[in-house]
């Protein structure tokens, strides 16, 4: 009896102890800290804008959709549709530059001509897929969140 039982003991210990070791190895991968530069953020990303810009008169709601396409050497281009307190602007083209540091945050400075001026904090995420943004510029109460556009397809 103990024949047949001490093989099954030693096949079942060694299963265990391979399935340990993948675990090990697939979590100490994931422990590993990606590191960021401009050239993360490279491609199109379709991006929505929500809140206020504070005027004078008290705050203005504010949202937008659009596209941002980066460069990946700290420029961008961006087109979208605003609504500003009610009022549909479309096609409003822009610019404006970016940078990301090691640890996958940066800024964002954008003009688009005198509707809007804006400087933000960013984070960048999923491997240079998604970016969120808050923006620091006075008078402004923004965030927003982008994805990349057919991320691994090869297309910008």
């Amino acid at each position: 009896m103990t024949r047949t039982i001490a093989p099954k003991i030693v096949a079942t210990v060694f299963a265990s102890l391979v399935v340990l070791a993948i675990v090990t190895i697939a979590h100490a991968d994931n422990d590993k800290q990606e590191e960021c530069s401009v050239a993360t953020l490279k491609g199109s990303f379709g991006y929505t804008v929500t809140g206020a810009l504070v005027t004078g008169s008290g705050a203005e709601p504010f949202a937008a959709v659009g596209r941002l396409t980066f460069d990946g050497t700290g420029n961008f281009e961006n087109i979208r549709t605003i609504s500003r307190n009610g009022n549909i602007l479309l096609d409003v083209e822009g610019v404006g530059t970016y940078t990301v540091d090691p640890d996958c945050t940066g800024s964002f400075t954008f003009t688009d001509g005198g509707v809007v001026t804006l400087s933000t904090d960013i984070v960048v995420d999923d491997h240079g897929n998604e970016l969120r943004m808050i923006a620091t510029s006075p008078g402004t109460v923004l965030t927003v969140i982008g994805r990349k556009q057919f991320p691994g397809r090869g297309r910008e």
